[in-house]
């Protein structure tokens, strides 16, 4: 199963149908907030693809959350925007969130900083900034048989 991940348009969309149209074939797509407007552009200019999203701190005409959990092939997923767990200080309240959601994986955004890292068997990512003028950023996840491989990536 091949999930994208990306995060922070601000009202960019253009960027995140380039993502669309680089990956075309992911079983989902999570907008991690702050383009929340953004992913429901895209839910209706690809109405065939599975797009999720939540809410982030400069979201503030939607009335949707800013954290929710899935599951996928066997995985428990929490996305979230961040910024109600202090991400740009710690990652702290994102490990209590893992072990409080018994989550495999923790997708976050709100800092603009793509980062990966596992801490006891759970898998943290932040796809970065898909605004970026250098690049647009995102990151992909891969749920295979006995193994999950998170890549960050962009595009020129």
């Amino acid at each position: 199963m091949r999930i994208v991940v990306f995060a922070d348009s601000h009202g960019k969309t253009f960027r995140l149908k380039r993502i669309m149209e680089a990956q075309p074939k992911a079983d989902c797509y999570i907008h991690l907030g702050d383009g929340y407007d953004d992913a429901l552009e895209l839910r209706a200019a690809f109405p065939k693809a599975n797009i999720l999203a939540v809410v982030g701190n400069c979201d503030y005409n939607s009335l949707d959350v800013d954290t929710k959990l899935f599951e996928a092939a066997g995985k428990r997923i929490v996305y979230t925007h961040g910024h109600r767990f202090g991400v740009n200080g710690s990652m702290d309240r994102l490990v209590r969130l893992a072990a409080d959601k018994s989550a495999d994986i923790v997708l976050f955004g709100h800092t603009h900083i793509p980062f990966f890292a596992v801490k006891d068997d759970v898998y943290y990512l932040n796809p970065g900034n898909a605004n970026a003028y250098d690049a647009v950023k995102f990151a992909t996840i891969d749920i295979l048989k006995d193994n999950v491989v998170c890549n960050l990536t962009e595009l020129k």
